[in-house]
């Protein structure tokens, strides 16, 4: 299962990081991500075998529970918050969670499908959560732009902060880091909501796969 919310983590937590504690590295905020980025394999195989003895639904549920708290967790961010290890706990939670959604979906698809025809379902899987990510954060970035624009409307002219003379400063820098800082905010909120909404639909969509016994690497989509 792939919403909307794996897409977002991969373009605005290294944004998040570039606007606040790692404005001049492009390769510190790329680390950032990597907390996230190496918890989702991980999941993967847990997931894989974890199908093999509890329902799918069940498990990719708790896998976008999982990713729903992380995310939730980010949107608490502020500042100075990833300068703190404590930082690294929401973003291997959702990077894990997510990674544990994966193979209950595979395996349900494949158990619910016909020999002949698993190719062609693996396929539309693979379809289906490319343009759930691409809707998903279209309809984030929008939704975090309207609050940014909301923010900056109300940061006070430069000549009102800044000494005379000068067009820019780091009093007036700050205001519209704040403002870079509430759409991100925004945009991890939107993703909590949607991993909550995955994770219904996967107990409800899902609940009817057989998939206990399911071979792990045809779970993982491997075999």
């Amino acid at each position: 299962m792939r919403t909307p919310d794996q897409i977002a983590a991969l373009i605005d937590v290294p944004l998040f990081a570039r606007t606040t504690v790692y404005p001049e590295s492009q390769l510190m905020a790329a680390l950032v991500l990597l907390r996230f980025l190496a918890a989702l394999p991980v999941g993967a195989v847990v997931g894989g075998y974890l199908t093999r003895m509890l329902p799918a639904g069940l498990v990719a549920a708790v896998g976008m529970l999982m990713a729903a708290g992380g995310f939730l967790a980010m949107s608490r961010w502020d500042i100075t918050s990833l300068e703190s290890w404590t930082a690294t706990v929401p973003l291997v939670v959702g990077g894990f969670g997510f990674g544990l959604a994966l193979a209950p979906v595979n395996a349900a698809i494949l158990a619910s499908t016909a020999d002949a025809v698993h190719g062609v379902a693996s396929a539309m899987v693979v379809v289906a959560r490319m343009v759930g990510m691409l809707v998903g954060i279209s309809a984030l970035t929008t939704i975090g732009l309207r609050r940014y624009y909301a923010e900056q409307a109300g940061v006070p002219p430069v000549q009102d902060v800044c000494p005379a003379g000068t067009t820019r400063c780091s009093e007036y820098s700050d205001l519209l880091k704040a403002a870079g800082i509430a759409q991100e905010q925004t945009v991890f909120l939107g993703a909590a909501g949607c991993a909550l909404v995955a994770a219904v639909l996967a107990l409800v969509l899902l609940r009817g796969a057989a998939t206990r016994g399911t071979p792990t690497r045809t779970g993982l989509g491997i075999g």
